[in-house]
């Protein structure tokens, strides 16, 4: 690994998160298998536009594999579909009660690699609304699982040149899992408070929220946002190939959604948070939760 990755990064002496580290070095070792010798340049941040096209090209064949890309590539979303649905189909047959599992008052999150180090925030501000913690743990998350996820921002044309960085990062890194439970006789809906109050948006401050709140004062305090220059080091931990930093400068086409928000670099890098809609859960659960857990969830009082 770069030796200045883990130099301090500003005049606070803060220090990379260990999990900045572990998200550094994964990218490095990915980078490096696909183009060998390139991450050097992509942590000094010296990579043309171009640059950035090939290196995004070559970490979706090693990541989606050579035919889903191809489908990306030229658009044969209907084929991504069905696809996506045969792999949910398979990784959901190994739970036999999964529809059995009354969901009216769970709600699921997980917390993603560049907020790692902040979950125990994201499990107090559930428990903090009634929730009672059924699941807490970490979790790697695989491509099948992660595809399942996020089919939907997959084939989106306008994301292809971003979303092989997310992909890298998340399924590279350590996760959370944190599933929360309201009392039976709640009449209140946990995932629909999970959405609607808990949240939050992209780069967008709410007080109380854990995208508006919890990300941004955690990119505060690395130097994401603020006065002083984020290192290149803490900005290659975040957007490897420089994909995130290219778009917002307009080096490579985008929709232009992040213009809308306060932080457009928060808005690519730090999500912070999945969190499935109502309609996903069962279908989110039955990926992330083991048989037992699962088993659990059904049986629980």
């Amino acid at each position: 690994m770069n030796p200045d990755l883990n130099r301090e990064i500003d005049q606070e002496n803060i220090v990379l998160p260990d999990n900045y580290i572990a998200m550094a070095n994964s990218s490095i070792a990915m980078l490096d298998m696909v183009m060998p010798g390139v991450s050097s340049y992509c942590v000094r941040g010296n990579l043309s536009a171009f640059d950035t096209v090939d290196l995004n090209l070559a970490l979706a064949l090693e990541l989606y594999g050579s035919e889903l890309t191809d489908l990306l590539i030229h658009q044969e979303f209907a084929e991504v579909h069905k696809l996506h649905a045969r792999n949910v189909e398979v990784n959901l047959a190994r739970h036999q009660g999964l529809q059995q599992l009354e969901v009216q008052n769970l709600g699921l999150t997980v917390i993603r690699p560049e907020m790692y180090q902040q979950w125990q925030a994201v499990q107090n501000l559930l428990e903090e609304q009634g929730a009672q913690i059924e699941i807490s743990r970490d979790i790697q998350i695989d491509f099948n699982t992660y595809w399942g996820l996020y089919n939907h921002g997959l084939t989106i044309p306008e994301a292809w040149l971003d979303f092989p960085t997310r992909t890298l990062l998340y399924t590279q890194n350590m996760c959370r899992l944190v599933v929360g439970s309201l009392p039976n006789n709640s009449e209140s809906n946990l995932t629909d408070i999970m959405i609607n109050d808990l949240k939050g948006k992209r780069g967008q401050p709410q007080k109380g929220t854990i995208r508006g709140d919890i990300v941004l004062s955690e990119m505060e305090i690395l130097g994401i946002i603020g006065d002083t220059e984020p290192s290149k080091e803490l900005l290659f931990c975040l957007d490897p190939i420089s994909a995130y930093r290219k778009i917002i400068s307009n080096e490579l086409p985008s929709d232009g959604e992040h213009n809308d928000y306060n932080y457009p670099f928060v808005y690519y890098a730090a999500a912070g948070v999945h969190i499935p809609e109502r309609h996903e859960i069962v279908r989110d659960l039955g990926l992330l939760c083991t048989i037992e857990e699962v088993d659990s969830l059904i049986h629980r009082q």
